[in-house]
C-alpha cells in the first residue's frame, strides 16, 4: 500500500496498491532516472496518518510491509 501526504501533519489524500512500476529516463532533468508507478486506488488508503516516531527530516518511511 502506498499513501500520499501533502505534509506529515495531514492525513493521506490518496492511497492504493502498487500494481507495477517501470524505470524511465527523462534526460531534461538532472536526476533523469524516474520510477513510474501504476496504482490501484483503495478507499482505505485515504485518511491515513504518517507513522509515529518519524523525524523532522524524514521524507519517507521506507518499506513497512510487503
Amino acid at each position: 500500500m502506498i499513501h500520499l501526504h501533502e505534509t506529515k501533519r495531514k492525513k493521506s489524500y490518496f492511497g492504493g496498491l502498487v500494481v507495477s512500476f517501470r524505470m524511465e529516463e527523462f534526460p531534461e532533468y538532472p536526476r533523469s532516472k524516474r520510477a513510474i508507478f501504476q496504482i490501484e486506488p483503495k478507499a482505505e488508503g485515504k485518511g491515513v496518518s504518517w507513522p509515529k516516531g518519524s523525524g523532522v527530516r524524514d521524507w519517507t518511511t521506507g518499506v513497512i510491509g510487503v
